[in-house]
């Protein structure tokens, strides 16, 4: 989402007294984690892993000197 979208529901949310604002698909992630909590966590997981790039060694750090 563009920070300045971001910033006009930011704002008109503050402006209407909202306790929480949450733009975008937030909504969306909030109504989901409701319906079925444990689904979204796995969802959720799987987008945090970092993805490794098939073929490709790990870059490892030498801790010899």
């Amino acid at each position: 989402m563009d920070a300045k979208v971001l910033a006009r529901h930011a704002i008109s949310g503050i402006e209407a007294g909202k306790l929480e604002i949450r733009p975008g698909l937030a909504n969306v992630l909030m109504a989901m984690s409701r319906i079925a909590p444990k689904f979204m966590l796995k969802q959720m997981a799987k987008i945090g892993k970092p993805k490794r790039v098939s073929g490709q060694p790990m870059n490892r750090v030498s801790t010899s000197s």
